[in-house]
């Protein structure tokens, strides 16, 4: 699942059009396991750090998150 919308230009630093997303993955049991935020450009390039953000973690029963 992805939520996504237009961040804006000045405070993230992205060329215009970059997308902003939360994702979220899920098991084979359709539990969800984490969520991260992205920024996809348009060229399809993930801006920032070029890496997802982890948000939060499922790891045996126990939620991390920032």
């Amino acid at each position: 699942m992805t939520v996504e919308g237009h961040p804006s230009p000045v405070k993230s630093g992205e060329p215009f059009c970059t997308r902003s997303q939360i994702l979220s993955f899920y098991d084979y049991h359709n539990t969800k396991i984490g969520v991260c935020h992205q920024y996809l450009r348009p060229d399809g390039r993930i801006g920032a750090s070029g890496k997802l953000d982890p948000k939060r973690v499922h790891i045996r029963g126990t939620v991390y998150y920032v």
